[in-house]
Formats: structure tokens, sequence, C-alpha cells
């Protein structure tokens, strides 16, 4: 009888054990992106110009979730704007039109892709100056 009540608390506790597993995962899926812990604290270091602290917050969301097309944008604009990485910033902003291809900002973030292109071949380096043949 003991072995019985015994073997019968452990299949609980493993029960148990799975079933509070489960909330947890599918309460993390619930979760919007935006209201992502890493999300909005990128969101306020970008308001306090700390665009590398920023820049660490939103990755955190894209390497945590699939459906971070938000954060991809976010981390676009930090790398075009204000860290000087144009391929990088391409990147991030064909990430976020991968999964939104068809929203109100995907013309701006495609525009935004051919502002980084430009800017890239801003930085290579220029054309080689010929001297003039003063004969």
């Amino acid at each position: 009888y003991t072995f019985l009540k015994k073997l019968f608390i452990m299949g609980y506790l493993v029960l148990m054990s799975i079933f509070l597993t489960n909330c947890s995962s599918r309460d993390a899926s619930v979760i919007s992106e935006m209201e992502e812990k890493h999300y909005q604290r990128g969101q306020r270091m970008l308001k306090e110009g700390r665009y590398q602290d920023a820049l660490e917050a939103f990755l955190k969301v894209t390497e945590k979730r699939q459906d971070a097309s938000e954060s991809h944008l976010e981390v676009g604009r930090l790398y075009l704007q204000n860290l000087n990485d144009p391929i990088a910033s391409i990147y991030h902003f064909k990430k976020y039109l991968e999964a939104k291809p068809n929203t109100q900002q995907a013309p701006i973030v495609r525009q935004l892709i051919e502002t980084a292109k430009k800017d890239f071949i801003r930085q290579l380096p220029g054309q080689p100056q010929y001297e003039k043949d003063t004969e």
C-alpha cells in the first residue's frame, strides 16, 4: 500500500511538472514581440541615446523569437543611422520584409535598403586620381 501511494505521488508530481512546463511555454508565445522585456528595454535605450545597449536588447529579441520583425526593423535602423554599418542594416531590413512584405511600412523599409546600399557605396574607396598629362 505504501509503495502504491509513493508511486501515485511521483506520478502526480511528474504530471504536474509536465503541465506547468507546457503552461509556461504557452504563455511565452502569447506575449507579443513589443511586450518582450528586451524589446521594451531597447525602446528605453533608444530614447536615452544609448544605441549600443538598444542594439543588444533588440538582438536578444531576434535571437529568442522567429517572429521578431519589429526588432529586426529597429536593429536595421540602428545599424544604418547610428552605427554606420549599412550591410548589417540591409540584412535586418530584409528580415523585416520577409515577415511583413505588404505592410504600410514595407515601402519605407525598401527605401531604407536603397539608402543603405548608397551608404555602402560611399564607403568604398574613391576612384583613383589620375594625373593630368602636362605635355
